[in-house]
């Protein structure tokens, strides 16, 4: 069964960080990951990081958000908004559809800075979105205790049996990518795309290919024809 990352965009707190790795060692997330983090006093995490330092020793930290990303088939944002189009789950509903997505590839949660949370941008980057019901006078969950909650929903479940059919290895969202920036230079080369927002028809491919659950092979043979599309366009 592949592991489940939890994965904090510009994580600013160095308690944040530190309850953080408590929490997932709590319920048995092995992975975490730092994107853009803006701070990089890790030893201040320690204090809070009770018997969780190891977490904290092999952590894996990356400039970028993408990069970040890359090596997971499913990432599911979390966001205290409701966005037009995209159905959001809680934190149970969320942990069922990992637990499913996980015997195709890693996947992975991810959260926002404290300031901000994550952008429409951001989890145009995700294929779920998740919310943790809150009470209208504070509607917005700390970082870290929006990790225990949906740690704690991911421990309380059990791995499911093994598919008795082989499983096709799912694209990594670094291929994912390559492949929505090729098609996009194409479908704006043909006239396909509005050159002003050519963000509003790709965002619906992306999300087709998406819930295609898209193997690695699909992925290549669509991105090696979009780059022959390419050169063709060009000649």
């Amino acid at each position: 069964m592949h592991p489940v990352a939890f994965v904090f965009h510009e994580l600013r707190s160095p308690e944040n960080l530190g309850s953080i790795a408590r929490a997932m060692k709590n319920f048995g997330v092995p992975e975490l990951v730092l994107a853009a983090p803006l701070t990089y006093a890790f030893g201040e995490a320690e204090k809070l990081a009770v018997k969780s330092a190891d977490l904290l020793d092999r952590m894996r930290v990356e400039r970028e958000l993408k990069p970040a990303l890359a090596p997971y088939v499913f990432v599911a944002g979390t966001t205290s908004r409701t966005l037009p189009d995209r159905p959001s789950l809680n934190g149970e509903q969320l942990a069922i559809r990992l637990n499913e997505e996980r015997q195709r590839g890693p996947v992975a949660v991810l959260f926002g800075s404290e300031k901000r949370g994550l952008s429409d941008s951001e989890l145009e980057l995700c294929q779920a979105v998740v919310t943790l019901p809150s009470q209208p006078p504070q509607p917005s969950i700390n970082v870290a205790q929006s990790a225990a909650i949906i740690a704690y929903e991911l421990g309380k479940l059990v791995a499911p049996a093994p598919a008795t059919a082989p499983v096709p290895t799912a694209a990594t969202r670094e291929r994912m990518e390559a492949l929505f920036s090729s098609m996009q230079a194409v479908l704006l080369q043909a006239g396909f795309l509005n050159p002003q927002n050519p963000e509003d028809i790709l965002d619906e491919l992306r999300r087709l290919l998406d819930r295609a659950h898209t193997s690695e092979r699909e992925a290549q043979l669509l991105l090696t024809a979009f780059n022959k599309l390419e050169r063709a366009l060009k000649r």
